[in-house]
């Protein structure tokens, strides 16, 4: 039962990992789009 338990809890950590990368990727992304952009326009 406890390696279950740590075993869902690895599950866990490693499905909310790629989303933090992603949301952090896109994010910094966007600000270089805005911060290059921004004395273009």
């Amino acid at each position: 039962m406890e390696t279950n338990r740590d075993d869902r809890s690895e599950i866990d950590v490693y499905g909310m990992l790629p989303w933090v990368c992603g949301i952090a990727m896109a994010a910094i992304i966007l600000g270089i789009m805005f911060w290059v952009a921004a004395p273009i326009s």
